[in-house]
């Protein structure tokens, strides 16, 4: 695979006529969400086919299911304060416990009415911001998970700030 979400490994260069090798994919879902679509090439000595492309594709999703997707803090000004609150569900089969939130700005505080998510359940997450510093800028809320499939989950998040 051309990307760095993934790699091809086969068990043997060398393989006789009408022998076998085994070709594993891992395919590292972090960043992606949705139908994915991926490909790698097998080249070989065959003169008549000498490069094969194997198309694969797979749905990502994440357990949990924010909306909006995006929190958008809107225009505030320096020294005001926004709050903006989204609900999360658990899309998930089983319960999910939110163990804490980070922020990549270490701008914005965050509250969450409980810890704990029953499959299917939803919950409210209230995050604040305060106008510090002129300008726009992004950034995400990590939520760690007690899930060994996916123990982060992120929430991306925009603020602009004017005087």
């Amino acid at each position: 695979m051309a990307c760095p979400c993934g790699k091809v490994d086969i068990s043997s260069h060398e393989i006789d006529p009408r022998d076998t090798a085994i070709i594993s994919v891992v395919f590292n879902s972090a960043g992606y969400l949705g139908d994915i679509g991926k490909a790698f090439a097998i080249e070989s000595n065959d003169p008549l086919e000498p490069t094969v492309f194997v198309r694969f594709s797979l749905k990502v999703v994440n357990l949990i299911e924010a909306e909006p997707e995006i929190i958008y803090f809107g225009n505030m000004h320096i020294g005001s304060i926004a709050s903006k609150s989204i609900r999360l569900r658990n899309i998930g089969k089983k319960p999910l416990m939110i163990r804490g939130i980070s922020d990549s700005t270490q701008s914005v505080e965050t509250y969450l009415e409980k810890e704990k998510l029953a499959p299917g359940e939803v919950m409210i997450l209230t995050a604040s911001v305060r106008g510090q510093k002129e300008g726009s800028r992004q950034g995400e809320l990590v939520l760690e998970t007690d899930n060994k499939t996916q123990p982060r989950v992120r929430i991306k998040f925009v603020i602009n700030i004017i005087k």
